[in-house]
Formats: structure tokens, C-alpha cells, sequence
């Protein structure tokens, strides 16, 4: 598996494509409780840590916060996402309501090894609310306390642990690779103990999931988001200004083929500099294996990349849906770089219930792909997109093309 180091400037977003291996199938063990996932610890749900452990010297802004803790290796493949999310779903209260965020909530990312000869991306401290501990003797007690030796082996999977204002456990995740599986239960956590409104556990608690719309059938209406205008800045403010609707319906788009998508979870993945050793390990008759390198970063990269053949640049509309904000959606598509997505937020799973896309045991939406006609119905489903499917949408949305043009 390749190693890899990246120092990219804090704060930058757009310049990066992302794309990844999360390994979340063979890796995500079956849930304990609502808060637990992964391999046993000698924590149980409910103890009391010293969070004063995990930093080299704790202040009353540390001691008075939610705190998320990230006992990790100090190099991965995982590394940069995992620190991205944190950053934007919780220091940066991206994945919350404006005001949300009435307690702060802190990160420490814990190696066990210095800054100056880890080398993780962007460093340690610069991911930190304190200076991580790397003394023997406190990297000892961490050890008593959660049962994980730092420093960890490269490539290892991390250990997150959420601790409330008086240092109580109320998560662990001991298979934390930046998947968005795991993500998205983190973050549904995190909004119980913040006290924040959760649109979708009431969805989840009084809504069933529906099956997949079948190829035939006519593609259930919701709304999706107009495409930016083009030209310059001015030009952008201008026609924002007077464009009154910010959204159209699905069915407007009748007479274009759609491909719509379904993810569990913005920043999860890996960054760019992974992408290509695990593209070349993409093996076509391997089914299982390319199964188990899909995450969302790869998901939506290799859909966005798909042609649009010998059809108008705009004959083709690409939709990816997913539970989040729209500050995180527009974040997360400046990180990717995609250029033909549009990216929809569903924060009810309101959308993905009528698709059959919403696991609402597992609280995240399902990796499913439609192919939409352009008389509106479904030509096309893929009940679980993996790495390996890319071919087969791209046929199906050429042979849609080409039906339903000749239809006209």
C-alpha cells in the first residue's frame, strides 16, 4: 500500500481532487450500541476519562468543550480527509445549523510521535485545539486509559473517542478510516449531545424505506439546484440576485438524461496523491476487491469523469444527493473539483426515502445509481456502486441517449 506525505497550507480547499480507499465493508464491525463501533476496548460507554491525557498542557478552553480525540498513526492514506472532515463538520461547525455550536467542540489528533519526524498532513498541532502528548509516560497512561499503544503502525486504522464537557465517553469508533459510514453516526451523535434539532432521526423514526424505483418506472420528483451561471464575478452576483428560485424541479428536466446518485457522506476518502496506487490496483474481474475500494470521493469522481459522448455538453445532468448543509455541500465540491456534478442536499433523507437509497438502521444513504430517460423514467439502477461499475453507467446513459432521442 503506497505511504504518503502531503503538506498542503491550511484552509486550502479548492485546489485539491479527492478520491479514495475507505475499506469500510471488510473493516466497520457490527454495533455494540448506538455509540460504539469496532474492535473492544477496556472503555465502556458512559466512563470517565481525563481528557487532560491526550495534550501536553490543557487549558479551561479545552476542559470546557465537547472533545473529539483521534488516536491515529501517524502516516496514512486516510490521514488528510479524516483531518478535513473534523475541520469542516465539527471545529469549523460546517455540518450544523448557523449557532448551532452554543459548546465548542475540540480535536486533538494524538501519534505518539513529534511533529517535526511524523509528518502527518498538515501536521499534528495544526489539526490540534492542544499540543498533542508525546512524552513515554503519558503515551503509557493513554495506553491504560484506552488501550491504544501509540504510535500506531503506518496505515493502521485510527480510534476516535467523543467525550462530553466532564470527560464522559459518549462514542468510540475503533475502525476510523475517514469513512463516510462511519462519519455520518459520529455526526448524528454529536448533534444529540450539542441538544441540536436532527431532521433526520425524525425521518429515520417515522418513515420506512421504500424500494428502488425499477427500470420503467417514472422517476419520483424532487427538487434540484440551478446550475451556477458563467462569466465573471459580477456577472455571478448579478444573476444571482435576480434568479428568485434557487431550485427546480426534477421533472423540468425532461428531455435530458439524468444520472442521479446517491452517498453516505461529504469528506470521506482520501486526497489525490492516493489515487493513482489505487486505480492501478483496480482489477476489472475482481468484483468483491473494487467493491471494497469505493468511498465517496471515488464515487463521485469517477462518475463526474464520465462522458457525455457525442451528445451536447448539457444533454446530460449528473445529481449527487446527500444528508448534509449547504456550506459543507459547497465545500466538499470545491475539494473534489468536479466539474459536470451538481451536488443536492437532502437533510431529511426525504429524497433518497423515495429512491429505496436511506439504510435508516444505519442512519446514511446507500450508494445506489439511477439512469433517468429523458421521458422521465428509469432506465438504468445500480443497487451498490462499486469502483468497477463506471462502464456499465456510461453505457446506459449513452444507450438512454440514444433511445429516448430517437423516441422524440
Amino acid at each position: 500500500m503506497t505511504r504518503w506525505r502531503m503538506g498542503v497550507g491550511v484552509g486550502m480547499l479548492g485546489a485539491v481532487c479527492a478520491l479514495s480507499l475507505t475499506m469500510a465493508a471488510s473493516r466497520a464491525a457490527e454495533m455494540e450500541s448506538d455509540a460504539v463501533v469496532g474492535a473492544p476496548s477496556p472503555l465502556a460507554i458512559g466512563d470517565r476519562i481525563d481528557a487532560s491525557l491526550f495534550c501536553e498542557a490543557a487549558d479551561d478552553d479545552w476542559r470546557d468543550s465537547i472533545k473529539l480525540i483521534v488516536l491515529a498513526p501517524a502516516r496514512s492514506e486516510y490521514d488528510g480527509m479524516l483531518k478535513l472532515a473534523f475541520r469542516e463538520y465539527f471545529r469549523n461547525g460546517a455540518a450544523f445549523p448557523h449557532d448551532a455550536l452554543k459548546t465548542p467542540i475540540k480535536v486533538v489528533y494524538a501519534t505518539g510521535v513529534r511533529a517535526e519526524t511524523g509528518g502527518g498532513f498538515m501536521g499534528d498541532f495544526a489539526h490540534s485545539d492542544c499540543t498533542p502528548a508525546t512524552d513515554p509516560q503519558a503515551l503509557t497512561a493513554i495506553a491504560h486509559a484506552t488501550g491504544v499503544t501509540l504510535p500506531l503502525a503506518d496505515d493502521s486504522d485510527a480510534t476516535v473517542l467523543l467525550l462530553d464537557r466532564d470527560g464522559t465517553l459518549r462514542w468510540r469508533d475503533t475502525a476510523y478510516r475517514a469513512q463516510g459510514e462511519h462519519l455520518k453516526p459520529l455526526e448524528k451523535t454529536v448533534k444529540a449531545l450539542l441538544g441540536v434539532s436532527d431532521a433526520v432521526a425524525r425521518a429515520s423514526d417515522a418513515t420506512l424505506v421504500g424500494a428502488s424505483p425499477r427500470v420503467g418506472d417514472l422517476a419520483p420528483d424532487f427538487e434540484i439546484p440551478l446550475p451556477p451561471p458563467a462569466g465573471s464575478l459580477q456577472a455571478l452576483l448579478a444573476a444571482d440576485a435576480q434568479r428568485p428560485a434557487k431550485t427546480v424541479p426534477l421533472s423540468s428536466l425532461r428531455g435530458k438524461v439524468v444520472l442521479l446518485t446517491f452517498y453516505p457522506a461529504a469528506f470521506s476518502g482520501t486526497l489525490p496523491t492516493v489515487q493513482g496506487s489505487v486505480a492501478d490496483k483496480v482489477d476489472a474481474e475482481r468484483k468483491e476487491f473494487m467493491r471494497k475500494l469505493m468511498s465517496c470521493s471515488i464515487q463521485i469522481g469517477q462518475l463526474d469523469k464520465l462522458s457525455q459522448g457525442d451528445f451536447a455538453e448539457d444533454d446530460i445532468v449528473k445529481l449527487a444527493v446527500s444528508a448534509s448543509t449547504p456550506q459543507l455541500l459547497d465545500s466538499w465540491r470545491r475539494l473534489l473539483g468536479t466539474t459536470d456534478m451538481r451536488y443536492v442536499n437532502d437533510p431529511d433523507y426525504a429524497i433518497a426515502q423515495r429512491y429505496g437509497s436511506y439504510d435508516a438502521a444505519a442512519g446514511y444513504d446507500l450508494r445506489k445509481v439511477f439512469v433517468i430517460g429523458r421521458d422521465g423514467r428509469v432506465a438504468y439502477v445500480d443497487e451498490d456502486y462499486a469502483a468497477g461499475d463506471g462502464d456499465a453507467v456510461q453505457a446506459a446513459l449513452a444507450r438512454a441517449a440514444r433511445e429516448t432521442s430517437a423516441a422524440r
